[in-house]
């Protein structure tokens, strides 16, 4: 026996038929909340189907023929999910803008992602796939106020103006992405959660703002391509703890405003040795702890046993057999990561550890006397 539900589900079926000539519909699953297409699909079709059944919450076009999801074609649908075929090579301006999907899978052909496609989709908390993404477009993926997880593949060789503006993207590690040349303006800017970044060694500018407020950001490694850094690109990013430049051997010009309301001195700059005095001396750079990177490991010594370090919440507390000069702590794998002036303090002594990230580092402490004792501590 039909019951008003399945009936209306039914008539449903005949309609989307009827609208898609050059599609097979399959019939809807949990009434009218799932549609399965396959065949030969346009953008007026999907428009069509988004707009006469407003239920519809998941739609599976896996079977299709598409190569591109047409231009806002699905905007502001009500759909939570949306299976993509493996024929897609592109997801067209604005085709998902304004939708309550929760997670997307870019399939293995997708190259372009194109401007505002998937704009203010606040529900939308991961993308996965996109092994083969070269363009993220303007505004492509602007106010996903969720969206914590974003592929960056070593494909990629464009990130748009305002591309991910306003998302939740904890972090950019770009390091991979070796054709990646410039980040486009206001690209991850308001991103309050993003707390690191990675630069790939192509890179020659970042763009105008493209950091703009990101309150969160802490440690930022530049690649060794960096020429410029346009205007408020690092603009109030006040918990900025860590910048690592050991990897450049010229000094990327500064826009305007740059580091505007971050304060730089309570942030460490690492260089070469060989660029200590050039960054020194160079406006824009020199109002930052600047201290220089070493590729030599301390070892624990054998005074060491008279040597203590330990972190205790936020603090260092380090006690030394001697007065000392200095108090510097490394990664395991040699670079400097903060350095403390404790001439004419007494030892022990309290240091404020809350720019380091918990991991294990090397705590090396020099003497008055030139002599250096090193032992390891985990935060």
């Amino acid at each position: 026996m039909l019951t008003a539900k399945r009936l209306a589900a039914a008539a449903l079926y005949v309609y989307v038929c009827t609208i898609l000539p050059a599609a097979a519909a399959s019939s809807p699953v949990s009434g009218d909340e799932t549609l399965i297409l396959t065949g030969t699909v346009d953008g007026p079709r999907l428009r069509a189907v988004a707009d006469s059944i407003p239920s519809l919450r998941r739609l599976d076009l896996s079977a299709t023929t598409m190569t591109s999801l047409p231009a806002y074609s699905l905007a502001a649908s009500a759909i939570e999910e949306i299976i993509l075929p493996e024929s897609l090579t592109a997801i067209c301006e604005g085709a998902l803008a304004g939708t309550p999907l929760r997670s997307l899978t870019i399939p293995a052909a997708v190259s372009v992602i194109e401007p505002y496609a998937l704009s203010g989709c606040t529900a939308l908390e991961t993308i996965e796939g996109g092994s083969a993404l070269r363009v993220i477009g303007e505004g492509a993926m602007r106010r996903c106020t969720a969206l914590r997880s974003v592929p960056f593949p070593s494909t990629l060789d464009s990130i748009g103006p305002s591309a991910l503006r306003g998302s939740a993207i904890v972090s950019a590690d770009l390091s991979r992405c070796t054709r990646l040349a410039s980040i486009g303006e206001w690209a991850m800017s308001g991103c309050l959660s993003l707390e690191s970044i990675s630069l790939p060694g192509n890179m020659r500018n970042i763009g105008r703002g493209a950091f703009f407020g990101d309150r969160a950001l802490s440690r930022i490694t530049i690649a060794s391509g960096l020429d410029s850094i346009s205007d408020f690109a690092f603009a109030h990013a006040s918990s900025l703890s860590e910048v690592d430049a050991s990897a450049l051997t010229s000094i990327p010009a500064l826009g305007s405003g740059t580091w505007h309301g971050t304060d730089q001195r309570a942030a460490t700059l690492t260089v070469l040795e060989s660029m200590l005095d050039d960054f020194a001396a160079t406006p824009g750079w020199n109002e930052f702890h600047i201290a220089a990177y070493s590729s030599v490991i301390p070892t624990e010594a054998a005074t060491a046993a008279a040597l203590t370090a330990a972190f205790a919440g936020q603090q260092l507390r380090v006690a030394s057999p001697a007065p000392a000069l200095t108090v510097t702590v490394y990664s395991t794998d040699g670079r400097l990561r903060r350095s403390y002036d404790v001439s004419g303090q007494e030892s022990p002594y309290a240091l404020d550890a809350s720019a380091l990230n918990p991991e294990l580092y090397i705590i090396a402490v020099t003497m008055t006397d030139g002599s250096m004792s090193a032992v390891k501590a985990r935060k």
